[in-house]
């Protein structure tokens, strides 16, 4: 298991982002440190998994393995969620699957737009459950 985090919040907005529900979503909040996440996984009584310090717009393809069966982006933002996918998608397995939170959350409308960008033309099959969007690769 992989988790890639910023450890420094949500970074700066969009215009993609904007929406009168979104105003709590501002630069640096919802931050959590790398001990936090590796002491929730001892708690729990978990293997603590590769933790990767970065901006998903700072990482390469080689900050990833190389197959990917399950992913679970929760960027928040449109340039977030759009790098994410973008760095993930080829990495995926054949049958792999993406579940891409805040999707139907019209507090972070970018999300959403992220995702149909980036599904567009490819061979996906989506299912939308509650705010997470399902995308399973063919």
């Amino acid at each position: 298991m992989w988790i890639y985090d910023s450890f420094e919040g949500l970074p700066e907005k969009s215009d993609k982002d904007r929406s009168a529900l979104g105003v709590d979503f501002q630069k640096g909040v919802l931050v959590v440190t790398k001990r936090e996440v590796k002491e929730r996984f001892l708690r729990a009584g978990l293997p603590v998994p590769v933790i990767k310090k970065g901006w998903f717009a700072d990482l390469t393809e080689m900050d990833l393995p190389e197959k990917i069966a399950f992913a679970f982006l929760d960027g928040d933002l449109y340039e977030s969620i759009k790098d994410s996918l973008t760095l993930v998608g080829p990495k995926m397995s054949s049958g792999g699957v993406m579940l891409v939170h805040d999707y139907n959350n019209s507090a972070l409308p970018g999300v959403a737009k992220a995702v149909n960008e980036w599904m567009q033309g490819k061979d996906l099959e989506l299912r939308v459950l509650g705010s997470l969007m399902a995308i399973e690769l063919k």
